[in-house]
């Protein structure tokens, strides 16, 4: 296999414009003709050879036989770059504009694609790798015939439309009267989503399974891009467009923004290699991986926690907050978190009715009228006073008690009798609580207070991130040096020993002394249980954000953002949306560098 290096996500849902002295598009190709012209190029023969070897044998057996052979990985393990230089002396033969060797046609497209957005430097890799797959044709991947590498790609499995070139050949394959694969749909359905349709076999799908294997970051219009740069019937024709989803037609844009890099940078002026290699080299360098996530990352006693800084955790009280109009009020939780009798009681007391949790179940915690709670590791429930007040309201959301102490004191935000708020604090999800918010109440504003920042350096305070895969790099166990006890009826229990208990501490007083015992046992990353309509549940490490709310997200692509809310309050950097990175969730939330920095190193994660 080819060990790609993890590549850093980037905002991937707002195509930068063009600068107006960047890339100009050639008036005609390598040889004077026009580009992608087949029936007068001057390669002709050999051109319309190799598509027709490959129209005669890419059934849909055998791409999934082949398919199947190379998703295995195993023909050889390099760099990226060791991977280009085996293309120094190919030539690719399905090609109509080009007969230079394929490491030319990488650098013409990362170079021409860099004139153009000298900031997007995944932009810069994606042009770099597309091709790469094309190493099939070497002995050590082995060795196969040009026709299972290169070409123009489309789908097998369902009739081979029409605009496909040299589409007369398709009359020799054994799927062209097989009654199975040549009606429009064949085995598919309509808006099935190309991730489930199998494309002819070639280098576009070996790179994206390579990268996909690797546990490459680039952004998910990197990997499309990548997979699919070569189906022109669909991007140039329209062909095969009942087969595509929301996702697909989102990401399409992408491979028709790189498709102008791919095909027009053709060139027989050379690029110097040796000088641009060392920008490409460090960019790789930059991106590559620092390694893999292992099912559990140890972190016990003796150098492993120091090294990974785990030292000085501080976990805060756990309040529950209910707030009456202009007055402010906190309660000790201590019944169990999350507990709705307690929430129910704190609101009863100060609200001094007990109808406020009417109308349905929210987390596990009980709402209605007068309050609403959040319950689980999510966040935990504010009441606010429903006599005589519909709304509007502003939303605040915070992570700790503390934090609205801050707030007050920062005179922010003061507390109105003419419009009430609610407050979700304690671990809370931002975006999940954002979206309970609006969905709940009639909310005219959100204010986020308290600690903010990202283990990505590109990322400041301010920056509204939204990510589009997420893990569970954080189940925390600790070592415990008592037993467990149960009760059974009235008798007591040894339910688990000493030695076996090692569990969940009650971190809520917990602080990990400098210099003390390291009772930290372990962090483990676990993968999800995904589960899907019409599919069979797959553990997944990172799990995919919903495309649908992922594209509604991308609509705030255009929104400025204020960097300064007053003369004297300005924010370091101006704030921007920043699409694609990938988040991480936890038991806890911690505030510590050295673990940020873990995690950013071991993960990618951003936020």
């Amino acid at each position: 296999m080819i060990a790609v290096e993890n590549q850093a996500p980037v905002s991937e849902n707002a195509i930068p414009k063009e600068a107006s002295d960047g890339f100009v598009v050639p008036k005609s190709n390598a040889f004077g003709q026009s580009f992608r012209d087949y029936e007068s190029t001057v390669r002709l023969s050999i051109v319309e050879n190799t598509y027709r070897l490959n129209h005669i044998n890419q059934t849909y057996d055998f791409v999934k036989r082949t398919r199947e052979e190379y998703a295995k990985l195993n023909k050889a393990e390099m760099s990226i770059w060791e991977a280009i230089e085996l293309l120094d002396s190919f030539v690719d033969e399905s090609d109509p504009d080009l007969e230079e060797p394929q490491i030319q046609h990488l650098l013409q497209s990362a170079e021409a694609i860099r004139k153009d957005y000298p900031n997007e430097d995944w932009m810069h890799l994606t042009a770099l790798i597309h091709d790469v797959g094309k190493v099939l044709y070497h002995s050590k991947f082995g060795s196969l015939p040009q026709w299972a590498v290169v070409g123009d790609t489309h789908p097998v499995g369902c009739a081979f439309d029409k605009s496909i070139c040299y589409h007369k050949y398709f009359k020799e394959n054994p799927d062209y009267n097989n009654p199975a694969y040549n009606t429009k749909l064949g085995v598919y359905s309509e808006g099935c989503g190309l991730e489930n349709v199998l494309m002819s076999w070639g280098h576009d799908d070996y790179m994206y399974m390579v990268a996909k294997a690797n546990g490459t970051t680039l952004p998910s219009a990197a990997l499309f891009t990548i997979r699919y740069h070569s189906f022109y019937p669909m991007h140039t024709e329209g062909a095969y467009k009942y087969l595509m989803n929301e996702e697909d037609r989102e990401n399409l844009k992408w491979v028709l923004t790189f498709n102008k890099y791919d095909l027009y940078s053709k060139s027989n002026v050379h690029i110097d290699v040796e000088k641009v290699k060392p920008y490409y080299e460090s960019l790789i360098k930059k991106k590559e991986a620092k390694g893999s996530p292992s099912v559990s990352h140890s972190l016990g006693s003796g150098s492993g926690a120091e090294e990974a800084g785990i030292l000085g955790l501080d976990f805060g009280e756990l309040l529950v907050t209910v707030h009456l109009n202009d007055e402010w009020h906190s309660q000790d939780q201590e019944g169990g978190v999350g507990d709705p009798r307690r929430l129910a009681s704190a609101t009863e007391e100060l609200l001094g009715h007990d109808d406020g949790f009417e109308g349905g179940t929210l987390g596990s915690c009980d709402w209605g009228h007068g309050a609403i709670g959040i319950g689980g590791w999510m966040g935990h429930g504010v009441g606010v006073n429903a006599h005589g007040f519909v709304g509007p309201y502003i939303g605040l959301v915070m992570s700790f008690s503390t934090e609205e102490l801050a707030l007050i004191d920062s005179t922010f935000f003061v507390p109105s009798s003419e419009i009430p708020w609610v407050e979700l604090t304690w671990l809370v999800n931002a975006g999940m609580t954002v979206q309970i918010l609006l969905d709940t109440f009639d909310i005219i504003g959100i204010v986020h207070y308290g600690i903010a920042g990202s283990s990505n350096d590109s990322v400041y305070i301010g920056d509204v991130s939204v990510p589009n895969y997420v893990a569970y790099t954080g189940s925390w166990t600790w070592k415990k040096e008592y037993a467990l006890y149960l009760y059974f009826g009235s008798e007591m229990v040894e339910f688990r020993s000493a030695e076996e208990n090692v569990t969940e501490l009650n971190f809520g007083n917990f602080n990990f002394p400098e210099k003390g015992e390291n009772l930290l046992a372990m962090i483990d990353f676990i993968p999800q249980q995904l589960y899907s309509v019409g599919k069979p549940m797959e553990e997944v490490f990172w799990l995919p954000i919903d495309p649908k709310l992922f594209n509604i997200a991308s609509e705030l692509q255009d929104v400025k953002l204020k960097q300064c809310v007053s003369e004297t309050y300005c924010l370091p950097e101006t704030p921007k949306v920043v699409y694609g990175l990938r988040g991480s969730t936890a038991d806890i939330y911690l505030d510590n560098a050295a673990y940020r920095e873990f995690l950013f190193k071991a993960f990618n994660v951003s936020t």
